[in-house]
Order: C-alpha cells, then structure tokens, then sequence
C-alpha cells in the first residue's frame, strides 16, 4: 500500500497499475487461476462480475440494490485471455448487466440460459426486439450470391493435395 514503503520507485510502478488489475492479481493469491499449458501459479490482470462487468471499484463487489442477500460471483481471467461467459448449471437464467450490453427497446435486458456445457451453448433472450429480428431474419432469406443463407461448414485449409477440408455440418 501507499505509504507503507519508504521507495518512491515502488510507489510509482503501483500507481502505474490500474485498481482492477491490483485486484485481479490479489486474488490470484487467494484463488486458484487456470489458462491451458500455462505453468502454475496462473496470475489474473482482469475480474469480472457474474453480469459481465468488469470489476474497476470495491462498490461493484456489493449486493445488487435490489436483493441484499445475493452475493457477488467474480470470476478471474489471466493475461492473454478474455472473459468468457461461464456455464453455472443447465437451465441457469443471467441477466447481462446493461453497462456491458444496452437493454433492447421494447424488450428488456439481455439475458444467457445456459443450455449446454460442452459444448457452451446459451440461449439469448431480447438480443433483438421483434421488428430488429424479422431485419435480421428478412436479410438472411433474400440474399444472393454470397450473401444468401447457407448451411455452415467446419473445418478449413487445405490438405498436402491441395483439397478444401471444409465440409458440410448436418448436426449430430
């Protein structure tokens, strides 16, 4: 902390670090922190509410105003990463803060059902009012060329003669 050192240098370098990562890394102490084929310990640079907010102050870590019992979740993410939406359990319901996602007029805040695990699916709720969704669904159906609707494919590149390893996707 500020003051408890008397070099001036430290002092500098910790004012060079913003709030958030101080506390990211602080809790990288206390928690464990993953990130694939990375050597332990794992340090955080960024925390996240349940919301999707990232945390930059102590007041975003209080219950939210309207149910005081409900405790924050915060989630942790390593240098090199990004916030990830987590899979909490089959069915779960998270509304996306408005600060990270604007509510969508004449329908509300967006909100994640957690759908599948593995692989992570969500079901999107007001991503789109109905007149944006009939835009979207409009475009997609008249299209053309390039532009028209098509089935997905996985895969890509090409194999040692050359063929296109992209293919066709007809579901499981």
């Amino acid at each position: 902390l500020k003051g408890d050192d008397e070099d001036s240098d430290a002092s500098d370098a910790d004012d060079a670090v913003p709030p958030s990562e101080q506390f990211a890394v602080a809790m990288s102490s206390k928690i464990e922190v993953s990130k694939f084929m990375a050597e332990k310990p794992v340090i955080a640079i960024k925390a996240f509410r349940e919301d999707g907010e990232m945390i930059t102050t102590f007041d975003q870590l209080l219950p939210a105003d309207d149910d005081a019992t409900h405790h924050r979740r915060v989630y942790l993410v390593a240098e090199g990463l990004e916030f990830v939406w987590p899979f909490v359990e089959l069915g779960h319901n998270q509304t996306i803060s408005t600060n990270v996602v604007p509510a969508t007029p004449n329908a509300g805040p967006v909100v994640l059902e957690s759908v599948s695990e593995s692989p992570r699916v969500f079901r999107v709720y007001n991503m789109a009012n109905e007149e944006e969704a009939n835009a979207i669904i409009s475009t997609a159906l008249n299209g053309t060329g390039d532009k028209a609707l098509k089935r997905s494919t996985v895969g890509s590149g090409t194999d040692a003669e050359g063929n296109d390893l992209k293919r066709e996707d007809f579901g499981r």
